[in-house]
């Protein structure tokens, strides 16, 4: 073996060993190795966030052909070359996760694949290996910083700049250029302008645009119109206004302070999440009527970044999102990358300053790590005092590698040095950024951005305190202001107050490690956030290729002191989060730290984890999968400065629109934002809002216990200022992924203030929530778990807030022990008062011990509130049920002849023992055996290649006897079962579904079967879908794997581990199986103003009137359309009135339609549209095709059925679509009877209407 370093010319603390048949001893070391082929393109994070893109590219620098065969890669993912595999000079190969999609993509490129694994968007090491085992090539890439930025997922790849450059420098690489591939599309959006339920607007109607993440997109011909015709309403919308003024063109501020108009085209850039608060871009609008339809149409192409646009007016009463298309065909694999440059530049790594921070008077050297493939011709650092004003001019110092000049050390090592002397006063803040030229022109620049985002040091003597973590951020004066006078011309009214821009800083810790083009900001609610220069309450983030402490943001907030906006007590927001800890629930890191920005006095802060990422990847599995909702009053700026305002409480009700535009501002997503999913979110408070949920349907969406813990330690600490108690804010609503709804804590320093205070708040929706019995007993648990665990009297919390106190001394920051110790007593009384009385309930046994014959009984019983659940000593299979909030019920509790004594315990959420009661009672007969089948595949599902293992060792007999064991299959086909008693294996050879029947039999003759189901596969009729690409037996019709294709229908196996995801766009039912054909334009059937059979007469018809052969010959005939409003409707109108009857509860109208059809209905596609108000369901051919405002299949429903809910105002009077559904088995050549069962909301109601459209496309018979 032989070492040397890594790429000829570098240090040599970067070598690798070689192993080969020669050596060189005595001499210097030159193993035989390949240097000719380099990663020179990598796609590690295609826009769509999936592997299905990914590529690797290969390049040959070299003179001759290379073989490749048994080569590997090795870290990063995994391939070998096959044999055969080559590349010629000059020439590239593409090593792909997907193979044949990068051939549909980018047509006849030299590509090989599919390499297994992904690449990991947070960096990772990609390593080649020859045949031998030796290096060939390796990159550590990283995701931002020095390394480029549109390659981490915002549609780019990272491309080599030259094959000659060092690719192991982040500067070596650049984002490809994908400014040419989209294409300018047209965009349209129609819909009413909604009276929305919060203080709606006609006049003063602002259009909002705003982006969800970094991006660039252009944008023309904005338009809205009335009805889609007559004039525009969007004011001036291809120019930028010179002023903060709407009136005059488009105002672009904050987030999107860098867009402009150019030739009448709006570039729409964000550098961050956009919000209808300062961080948008707007224009005015013409006045609006409500319930009137208007057109949005608009061209657009994207450029790079995130493609989700939402668009909106000031109100959101009229608003949706787009998702502009990025091509499939990003990057350049198999092609000269765009990025390149003639001759290779040098490569620059580790550009800093030291010391850290230079005292007055003390020269400060700047140094770098300088390679070079060509002659270098200089190397210089350029720097300047900061000023105000932003725009000093840049000195040039030589930087030197002799050994002597500039400061440097040793001769010839890569490290250049220089030594700067011009900044030796106190407070004196520098700006610099290293840049070398190679002989030949080539330049590169450290950090890469040179004098846009320079690095900066201050000259500081004072000395921070040591005792704690010490954080310390430089920016510039200019930047600085930017963050108190930003909505000036002077910066051109780009910042408002309300502003999320972030600023270039250094940010240095402990005075020792640094990070440049770290990034600042103030932070805060409309309330809160401090208009001057302060930086008491803040967020900083790092650069993607740096981290400190594992962590990319942290915020930092001055709650506890003078400047804090919360009560003047340090461990406030602290306390709540270590008892959320004790009990289970994830909270986020804290930390305490002397702090200081530029040259301000020494400040102490706490320094938070954000609720981001970082948090959601510590605490669950693929954590920032999941949707994260960041819960604000929901606001409306009147004024562009951001001080004319109206805000409302965040709540959990439904606004009777599914629209996420109506929900957004106050539930602001803050994962997966390019997904812009509020569907699962909205799932939740419709069943809130609306009250049309079970314990069984709630726990499915939401996390009871994790909401229960939140509410129980916000409550007793009373947090008002929080969503569970007044104010609907200061928390996060988080779903993992395929998980349930919880609340994330966040912001608790408003409390420990009002012993009085209640527990649970009166915002909408959170009572609905939490007064369910079911709810209830547990957030009685909880509090009853602070109240004798973590409060009055707690040993545990005591010792916490010693070893606080202790951890703090000298510090400044107290521990007021005293002040939770007196609430600790204070509140204990208003806590127990809130659960009543099951705090002070027995646990106790309340069934009777009667003598039974009956083999399997049912136990009930109360617990206190101490008690989380109750179970069976040595019978797991008794299942509980709560009726109440301190009443349990255990079903399937087993007995055996004879003297039965059953222990019940009460448990804690921790399954520790906290009660024991015990049951006696006699069972007169033998019991039957009791059969436990466990199984191998547990799933029950195999191939005919495949064995099935089943185990019965866990049957048992009540009475002790042994069992025997009889086995059988049904059908028997094909079928062989080897062994028998408790254990048997069977195998099958012929693909379809079994029975497996097992019969258990106790000595006393007592016997007992069961039945299990086995589905068998042939060879190609089975996925696990746990590898990355489908089996070959799969075909796709119609759809494709997922991409960055937006709005189509796509499917994923990487959602989940082992689950096929599908993705379907729901603008129609997609019936699986139908045939690939293509059908004709559809024909009407039925429409408005049609005559139907009808009959309002209180009569009960149950479901046979929706029959062909009903006979309605006693029913009543009119035209449509039928109803009692006042509204208008579309023509023909209202034609035909209906009775009314609430004395009698006149609630359902049934209605008949006959219509011939004579085409061929297979394969057909039924349209079918209504007006309703309230609820419906439709039928064909007695067939039931659709409910609206009805409960939900299977639930029955009966001539005394009311609607679920009013048709909303938006709907009253509009032809809506009810179903699009394949005709096949539903239609029938001939006489066909389409029939509406309409049920209103109530029997008192003023209005009620029914009017049916119906369309069918299908081939000619």
């Amino acid at each position: 073996f032989q070492s040397v370093p890594v790429h000829p010319g570098t240090p040599s603390f970067r070598k690798n060993w070689y192993g080969g048949n020669s050596h060189t001893r005595n001499e210097a070391n030159d193993p035989v190795r390949n240097t000719d082929i380099v990663i020179n393109e990598i796609m590690y994070n295609a826009p769509s966030d999936r592997r299905t893109a990914e590529f690797i590219e290969l390049y040959n620098k070299g003179q001759l052909a290379v073989d490749l065969s048994g080569w590997r890669i090795v870290d990063g993912v995994g391939f070998e070359f096959p044999p055969g595999a080559n590349i010629g000079p000059g020439s590239f190969l593409v090593v792909a996760a997907d193979a044949e999609w990068m051939r549909d993509n980018y047509g006849d490129i030299p590509v090989i694949g599919n390499f297994s694994g992904q690449l990991r968007d947070s960096g990772e090491l990609l390593r080649i290996e020859d045949s031998n085992g030796n290096l060939v090539d390796q990159v550590y890439y990283y995701p931002s910083g020095d390394w480029p930025e549109h390659a981490d997922g915002d549609g780019s790849s990272m491309e080599l700049k030259h094959p000659d450059m060092d690719n192991e420098s982040p500067v070596a690489w650049a984002d490809s250029d994908e400014s040419q591939k989209s294409r300018m599309q047209t965009f349209t959006y129609t819909d009413i302008f909604d009276r929305v339920t919060w203080s709606p607007l006609t006049g003063g109607q602002e259009l909002h645009m705003h982006l969800v993440g970094d991006a660039h997109m252009l944008i023309k011909n904005v338009s809205m119109k009335l009805n889609d015709s007559g004039s525009n309403l969007v004011k001036n919308p291809s120019v930028m206004s010179s002023s903060n003024s709407s009136a005059n063109g488009w105002v672009c501020q904050g987030t999107h302070w860098g867009s402009f108009v150019e030739n009448g085209v709006l570039n729409l850039v964000s550098d961050g999440h956009g919000d209808n608060k300062a961080n948008r871009a707007e224009v005015d609008l013409g006045n609006l009527s409500f319930d009137k339809d208007y057109t949005l149409t608009f061209d657009a192409k994207w450029l790079w970044g995130k493609s989700r646009l939402i668009v909106q007016t000031l109100d959101h009463g009229f608003g949706t999102s787009f998702n502009i298309p990025i091509p499939n065909n990003l990057g350049t694999p198999g092609k000269p990358n765009s990025q390149s440059i003639e001759a290779a530049a040098p490569t620059l790594v580790g550009a800093f300053h030291s010391p850290a921070v230079p005292e007055p008077s003390e020269p400060v050297k700047i140094t770098v790590r300088v390679d070079s493939s060509l002659n270098l011709n200089k190397v210089r650092v350029f720097h300047r005092a900061d000023s105000n004003s932003g725009n000093g001019s840049w000195s040039r110092t030589t930087m030197y590698d002799n050994g002597s000049l500039g400061g440097d050390v040793v001769e010839g090592d890569g490290i250049f040095t220089a030594t700067l002397n011009n900044y030796t006063k106190q407070g004196n803040i520098a700006q610099f950024y290293v840049e070398a030229e190679a002989v030949g022109g080539g330049v590169t620049m450290m950090p890469k951005l040179g004098p846009d985002r320079p690095a900066m040091f201050i000259i500081d003597g004072r000395k921070m305190k040591t005792n704690l973590l010490r954080e310390r951020l430089i920016l510039s004066n200019y930047d600085r202001r930017a963050m108190s006078s930003g909505d000036s011309a002077t910066y051109k009214y780009n910042f408002p107050r309300m502003s999320n821009h972030f600023f270039n800083a250094t940010f240095i810790a402990n005075e020792s490690e640094i990070f440049y083009n770290a990034e600042i900001r103030k932070s805060g609610s409309p309330f809160t956030r401090d208009g001057g220069s302060s930086l008491a309450h803040g967020k900083w983030k790092l650069p993607g290729d740096r981290l400190f402490r594992e962590r990319r943001r942290s915020v930092f907030d001055a709650s506890g002191t003078s400047e804090g906006s919360g009560t003047p007590r340090f461990y406030d927001d602290r306390i709540a989060r270590e008892w959320m800890y004790q009990l289970g629930h994830p909270v986020n890191e804290m930390e305490f730290v002397h702090f200081v920005v530029n040259g301000d006095a020494f400040k102490l802060r706490e320094d938070h984890e954000p609720i981001s990422n970082d948090f959601m990847n510590r605490n669950f599995e693929n954590g920032s999968d999941g949707t994260l909702l960041r819960i604000d009053d929901e606001w409306r700026f009147t004024d562009d400065g951001g001080n004319s305002r109206q805000s409302r409480n965040a709540d959990w009700s439904y606004k009777g629109s599914d629209n996420p535009i109506q929900y957004h501002s106050e539930w602001i997503m803050r994962s997966r934002e390019q997904d812009y999913d509020y569907s699962n979110f909205i799932e939740f408070v419709r069943a809130i809002g609306t009250r049309k949920f079970d314990e069984e349907t709630i726990n499915r969406i939401a996390d009871r216990d994790m909401l229960c813990i939140n509410a129980a330690v916000r409550g007793y600490d009373a947090d008002w200022d929080t969503i569970t108690l007044n104010r609907g804010k200061n928390a996060y609503f988080y779903r993992p992924k395929g998980g349930k709804w919880m609340l994330i804590h966040w912001d608790g320093d408003r409390v420990f203030g009002n012993s009085g205070e209640t527990i649970i708040g009166g915002l909408s929706g959170i009572r609905t929530y939490f007064d369910k019995p079911y709810i209830k007993r547990y957030l009685n648990y909880y509090l009853t778990e602070l109240l004798t665990k973590l409060t009055k009297g707690s040993a545990r919390t005591e010792a916490w807030m010693r070893f606080e106190t202790e951890a703090v001394a000298g510090t400044g920051i107290t521990m007021t022990s005293s002040h939770y110790k007196n609430w600790f007593n204070s509140r204990e009384s208003r806590a127990r008062s809130h659960i009543g009385s099951p705090y002070n309930t027995n646990f106790k046994i309340l069934t009777r011990n009667t003598p039974t014959t009956k083999s399997v009984i049912s136990l009930n019983g109360t617990s206190p509130s101490t008690v989380y659940d109750v179970r069976i000593v040595n019978q797991e299979h008794a299942v509980s049920e709560w009726t109440s909030a301190d009443d349990w019920n255990l079903d399937n509790v087993l007995l055996r002849e004879g003297q039965n004594t059953i222990v019940v315990q009460g448990v804690n959420h921790e399954g520790v023992i906290v009660h024991t009661e015990e049951f006696k009672i006699v069972k007169n007969q033998d019991s039957p055996p009791v059969i436990s089948v466990q199984s191998t595949p547990a799933s029950l599902n195999l191939m005919t290649t495949e064995l099935i293992e089943f185990d019965l060792g866990e049957s048992f007999d009540p009475e002790g006897t042994e069992l025997t064991f009889a086995w059988s299959v049904s059908p028997e086909q094909g079928i062989v079962l080897t062994g028998g008693g408790s254990k048997a294996v069977m195998s099958f050879a012929i693909p379809g579904q079994y029975s497996v029947n097992i019969k258990a039999t106790d000595f006393d003759g007592g016997e007992s079967e069961i039945v299990r189901e086995v589905t068998v596969y042939g060879a190609q009729g089975f996925s696990s879908f746990k590898q990355n690409y489908l089996d070959d037996f799969w075909e796709t019709k119609n759809i494709d794997i997922e991409d960055n294709t937006p709005e189509r229908s796509s499917y994923s196996l990487e959602t989940v581990d082992g689950q096929l995801h599908i993705k379907i766009i729901n603008d129609r039912d997609y019936p699986l199986g139908l045939p690939d054909v293509s059908l004709p334009p559809s024909k009407n059937y039925v429409s408005l103003g049609d005559s139907w059979k009808y009959n309002d007469k209180n009569q009960d018809f149950g479901v046979d009137f929706s029959r062909i052969d009903f006979d309605d010959s006693s029913w009543l005939s009119a035209p449509g359309i039928f109803g009692v409003d006042t509204r208008a409707f579309p023509d023909p109108g209202l034609q035909t009135p209906l009775n009314r009857d609430s004395a009698n509860n006149l609630l359902t109208y049934y209605f008949r339609k006959k219509f011939d059809f004579k085409d061929d209905p297979i394969g057909s596609l039924i349209t079918l549209e209504a007006i309703l108000d309230d609820g419906a369901r439709f039928w064909i051919n007695g067939q039931e095709i659709q409910r609206v405002r009805l409960p939900a299949a299977p639930a029955e429903v009966g001539w005394k059925t009311r609607a679920s809910g009013n048709v909303s105002f938006r709907d009253e009077g509009k032809l809506l679509p009810v179903i699009t559904i394949d005709g096949s088995g539903i239609l029938v050549e001939g006489t066909n009877v389409l029939a509406v069962d309409l049920h209103n909301y109530s029997a008192g109601s003023s209005d009620i209407a029914m009017g049916a459209t119906l369309d069918i496309a299908a081939q000619p018979s």
